[in-house]
């Protein structure tokens, strides 16, 4: 598995810089302002495939997967899944419930908007 430096070393210095902002390591641990990145992509809808970038860097490290098993998934009462997606619309699974509760918190904050351990 790649660490972050790596991953984030390959993008050009504009989205490393952003992308720094939202996602830090610090040790072992990796901590993701999902706050900062909801208002990014609400302030301006261009971030968005910058969003897809850190999305797949965040998977390739391990805090999203492409697996449900033993995953995260954040659906309303009509079962529209709300988790982040790539670029093709196929899904990202949280692998903690603390990064899922965060993210639901940041991007979705509806009454009706759960959170389900995926089976």
């Amino acid at each position: 598995m790649s660490t972050l430096p790596e991953l984030l070393i390959k993008e050009p210095s504009w989205r490393r810089d952003l992308i720094s902002r939202w996602v830090v390591q610090e040790h072992d641990e990796v901590r993701i302002d999902w706050k900062a990145m909801a208002e990014k992509l609400r302030a301006n809808h261009r971030s968005e495939a910058t969003l897809e970038q850190a999305y797949k860097i965040l998977a390739e490290i391990g805090i999203l997967s492409t697996s449900t098993k033993g995953n995260y998934i954040i659906k309303d009462g009509m079962g529209t899944n709300f988790n982040p997606s790539d670029r093709f619309g196929d899904p990202y699974y949280f692998t903690s419930r603390r990064d899922a509760e965060k993210y639901k918190i940041a991007f979705c904050c509806g009454e009706r908007v759960v959170l389900n351990a995926v089976e």
